[in-house]
């Protein structure tokens, strides 16, 4: 009987760290822009591509509101200044199929998809989808 309890908090546990990671994305609604990148192993050339060009633009995403995720079949991580791996197939699961060895996905503000890639992107590519969408043109706005 105890086995089997010990089983179910495990189980339990799991299950609740799965939805908290699945909160991650939930979050960031309203408030930023989300680019996730997705790779089968982080030794794939269009990963490291990726991400190298990611890292140098730090003035254009935060005035457009952007956090990046890597993600991994089974972790992630945010691009900020701790930059750890973090344990969890949600993100991968749930925004990337599995037949794709690399992606890329923008999730806007509104918390929905405005963009995807299957190759390497562009800074000047990115900034410019976010700058046409309407929540963008109006930030721009405001901020004159």
């Amino acid at each position: 009987m105890k086995t089997i309890l010990k089983y179910l908090i495990i189980v339990m546990l799991l299950n609740s760290y799965s939805c908290l990671t699945a909160q991650n994305l939930k979050q960031h609604q309203w408030k930023h822009r989300v680019v996730l990148i997705f790779s089968k192993t982080s030794e794939s050339t269009n990963f490291k591509k990726q991400s190298q060009i990611f890292s140098n633009t730090t003035k254009g995403f935060r005035d457009r509101k952007l956090i990046v995720y890597e993600v991994l079949p089974k972790m992630y991580r945010i691009k900020t200044k701790k930059y750890e791996w973090k344990t969890s197939e949600h993100l991968y699961k749930n925004y990337n199929n599995d037949a794709f060895n690399f992606k890329v996905v923008l999730i806007g503000v509104d918390g929905t998809i405005k963009f995807e890639s299957f190759e390497v992107v562009s800074i000047l590519t990115l900034f410019n989808k976010i700058d046409k969408m309407s929540m963008r043109q109006s930030e721009m706005k405001n901020k004159n």
